[in-house]
């Protein structure tokens, strides 16, 4: 069954729609003050649907061991990835950063392999190299907005770049265990939990730093709020809801390689909303990277 790597995909489309809604709220009140509403209308979201879905908003069915694995996973993957990666975006440029970002696969078939058994064949390898290769092509598929070498903080950024790699592989790795154990918590509850932990994160350290009315004031903004919402309602709901999914059901190795291939994914949506020019560079990188997946999906 190809269910898992289906699932790996609709992840990858549905954050790339998400992606240009969270740039248009970005440029006015930039990412990471974005990242608190993106948390907070995710959140809010997934409770009712939880609700709705489960019949009860109530979490006291997950087990204690289960709420640790789950809101470590929360935690690396929704706060601590995304703020490492959003400062390394600043320190070296954001096509360096994501360059770096997708060795998160290797990462996570590695950590799938030593702590939850999971072994890929040559061939699994071999596509997950292809498809890495030609989203690395679609990245630098311009030769601006590489490594700022005049920059203070190259080795920060290249630092926190690797580490946002590392905690996005450790949250999908945290998350499987729980919902393959005796007792399995479902995609959709796991991914209501991993939000909590999340969107505690970034709102803790917004109140320890004092920036809580920096961030609040932008509230107001009525036409950003409402990219956030349907942004997160498109990411966090769906998109990590399939992606919870895709981590249940393959090697989160494979899975992550497929969900890597937003930059791929968001080249025909980038084009039709913001009329950018797809270059050739591009396009072959996507081919090539639409191979690495074809061959993904044949080894499933």
């Amino acid at each position: 069954m190809i269910w898992g790597e289906v699932a790996a995909l609709g992840t990858a489309v549905t954050w790339s729609f998400a992606l240009l809604l969270y740039t248009l709220a970005s440029r006015k009140m930039g990412s990471f003050t974005m990242s608190h509403f993106r948390m907070g209308f995710g959140l809010l979201t997934l409770f009712f649907l939880n609700w709705i879905v489960m019949g009860t908003p109530s979490l006291a069915h997950l087990s204690q061991e289960q709420w640790i694995w789950i809101g470590l996973s929360g935690f690396c993957g929704f706060f601590l990835c995304d703020a490492l990666l959003l400062q390394s975006c600043v320190d070296i440029g954001p096509k360096t950063a994501i360059l770096i970002f997708t060795t998160s696969p290797f990462m996570s078939a590695f950590l799938g392999y030593f702590f939850l058994g999971e072994r890929l064949t040559l061939s699994t390898w071999l596509g997950m190299t292809i498809t890495l290769s030609g989203i690395a092509l679609v990245v630098f598929e311009q030769k601006r907005n590489g490594i700022n070498l005049k920059s203070k903080h190259v080795i920060r950024g290249l630092g926190f770049a690797v580490g946002a790699a590392f905690f996005q592989a450790a949250g999908f790795a945290l998350a499987k265990p729980a919902m393959i154990s005796e007792n399995p918590v479902d995609p959709l509850t796991t991914t209501f939990v991993r939000a909590i932990f999340g969107f505690l994160g970034f709102w803790l350290i917004t109140i320890f730093s004092g920036r809580v009315k920096k961030v609040v004031r932008h509230i107001q903004d009525k036409q950003s709020m409402l990219y956030i919402f349907t942004g997160a309602t498109i990411s966090l709901v769906f998109g990590v809801w399939l992606s919870m999914i895709a981590v249940k059901l393959a090697p989160i190795g494979i899975v992550t390689t497929i969900m890597a291939l937003m930059p791929v994914t968001v080249l025909p949506l980038a084009a039709l909303i913001y009329k950018e020019k797809i270059t050739k560079r591009a396009i072959i990188g996507a081919v090539i990277a639409c191979v690495g997946v074809a061959v993904l999906f044949n080894m499933s």
